[in-house]
Order: C-alpha cells, then sequence, then structure tokens
C-alpha cells in the first residue's frame, strides 16, 4: 500500500490522485494501486509558519506519517512544493518510511533530461523565498531566473483563489496574464509549476512557448513507475 499525504492543499491533492488514475493503464479497478490517502487539511500553513512565526506544519505532518506507518505503509508520496521543503526535519523525526517530495522528483527531471537551460520557479512565499530549486539547478549549471517582488503577488493571488475558487474563466483569464507577464519580461526555457494549485489551472492553457513542467504531474508519473517497478526515465 502506498501513502499520499496530501490536504495542502485539499483540492490539489484530489487533482494529484486524478493524475495518477490516468497514467496507470488499468482496465478494472483491481488493476489501480492501493492508495491510502491522507488529506490532512490540519496541518498548520507552511507558509504563514516563515511569513507569521506561526506554529510549524512539521508536528503535523510526523503525526499522519506515524499513522500511516502503524497500518503498514513504507512509501509516503508529497504532493505539495511547500510541504517538500520540510521532508530533512521530518525525517529526523520518524523512520522506517520513505517520503518522496516533489521538489526532488522535478530537480532530477530537469537534470536528466535539460541541458544549461534558463528556469524560472513559480510558487508561494516558501519556494519564492527559501529557493528549494535553486542550488541544485546551478550545481547542475542551469540558470535560475528569479522574478521580481511585484510578479510574485500576483503568483500568490492566484494561488490563494484557486484555493477558495472553482477553475473559473476569469482565473483562467487570470493565469494567462500572468504567463503572458513572464514571456514578455523575462527569457526562460522551462517554467516550474512550484505549487501544486498553480499546476490546477495551467491545466486549462495551450503554453507552447516554453516547456511548463507540472510538478503535480511529475510526482504522479514517479509514482506509477516506481510502484510498476519501472526504471523512471
Amino acid at each position: 500500500m502506498i501513502g499520499v499525504l496530501g490536504g495542502m492543499g485539499p483540492y490539489a491533492t484530489v487533482t494529484f490522485y486524478k493524475k495518477i488514475l490516468d497514467l496507470t493503464e488499468a482496465k478494472r479497478d483491481s488493476e489501480h494501486f492501493h492508495i491510502w490517502i491522507d488529506s490532512n487539511t490540519t496541518i498548520p500553513s507552511r507558509n504563514r509558519h516563515f511569513i507569521f512565526n506561526e506554529e510549524s506544519p512539521v508536528n503535523g505532518m510526523v503525526n499522519s506519517l506515524n499513522r500511516m506507518k502503524k497500518i503498514g505503509i513504507k512509501r509516503v508520496y508529497l504532493p505539495c512544493n511547500s510541504a517538500s521543503f520540510f521532508i530533512s526535519e521530518i525525517e529526523n523525526q520518524i523512520n522506517d518510511i520513505v517520503i518522496i517530495g516533489t521538489v526532488e522528483v522535478t530537480l532530477s527531471h530537469i537534470i536528466k533530461h535539460y541541458q544549461k537551460k534558463k528556469v524560472m520557479v513559480l510558487g508561494a512565499y516558501i519556494v519564492y523565498n527559501k529557493e528549494p530549486y535553486r542550488e541544485q539547478l546551478e550545481e547542475s549549471n542551469f540558470e535560475y531566473i528569479k522574478h521580481d517582488k511585484l510578479l510574485q503577488e500576483k503568483v500568490e493571488s492566484l494561488i490563494y483563489k484557486i484555493k477558495t475558487d472553482n477553475i473559473s474563466s476569469e482565473l483562467q483569464e487570470e493565469a494567462r496574464e500572468l504567463y503572458n507577464n513572464i514571456i514578455q519580461n523575462y527569457q526562460i526555457d522551462i517554467l516550474v509549476l512550484g505549487c501544486t494549485e498553480l499546476c490546477i489551472v495551467f491545466d486549462y492553457l495551450n503554453i507552447k512557448e516554453v516547456d511548463i513542467l507540472d510538478t503535480n504531474h511529475l510526482l504522479a508519473d514517479y509514482l506509477v513507475k516506481r510502484e510498476k517497478g519501472e526504471s523512471h526515465e
């Protein structure tokens, strides 16, 4: 049985699970993976922990992982870029369970499949300010393109609207305007959707100018191939 620690946010968790189903070649229910999803929406905000010095999400995440551990789960997938920032801290408090985060899977994909490209990562406060992607990308000869704070305000506004609203035509248009702003003002080759809410709305856009990396999709693809025992390329 596979574990998914979700709820950060819940709609992104639903989208992640659907992508797992869509990527799994199955003709009947029993051919899909047995997955235990803990959509733990009570875990404190990852970003507010840093912005307002509020409670850390670590204890809540560890509690969920311990519950999974008790029922025999050995591997847990974490479809949240901001939550993935805390994995090293979580691993100090729990053992006998492997935590596979969105950031590490996305970084591995970029490094394997691209060469010396200009990369921009969109996400909430942690992704923008703590830059979990930057060090490994630069060590692998990628150029990390960081957008300005005004654009970041628009990114975060869009993220939190997606959390509270259906993907309306207005939200799709706002995402399109955000993307056009990036293309007009920055030279990039790869745009990483470093927030799983952004992955939801960008599914509706037909973008061809740059490579869009959907971190939700990449983790789902990794899960399907790993759990089938296939090599992940």
